[in-house]
């Protein structure tokens, strides 16, 4: 929850239109579904501590199968929000990797170390 809060507040910085958290759809959950321009962006956010960047990296955690289910709720969040797809003229779809790595800041909270954004992420 914390690393989608930081995820949400860095991509509306960056001109990104949140439309729904966690949106889910049987047993899939999109993290983040927003629109950039004419282009719904189903956003999958991954938070790490940094300590364990080299060795555990946050994208590694993304695998065919995952990206498929992105795809996928991408393809029916435009078909379930009809309207709203409509009032945004949203007709392109989008999966976008946003990896948060923090450190222990105190014992009250976290700090954001790294923020790295993966625009139109595919997999081979």
């Amino acid at each position: 929850m914390w690393g989608e809060r930081v995820a949400r507040r860095f991509l509306e910085k960056n001109g990104i239109i949140a439309l729904a958290t966690n949106w889910r759809i049987k047993r899939l959950e999109a993290d983040l579904i927003a629109c950039d321009g004419n282009t719904i962006v189903v956003v999958e956010v991954k938070t790490r501590n940094s300590r364990f960047k080299s060795r555990f990296p946050a994208l590694g955690a993304i695998t065919p199968t995952k990206h498929a289910h992105l795809v996928s709720l991408g393809r029916r969040f435009m078909r379930n929000n009809g309207p709203l797809c409509r009032r945004y003229a949203l007709r392109r779809r989008r999966i976008d990797i946003v990896e948060i790595y923090y450190r222990r800041a105190s014992i009250m909270g976290l700090r954001v170390d790294e923020i790295r954004w993966h625009r139109q992420f595919t997999t081979d």
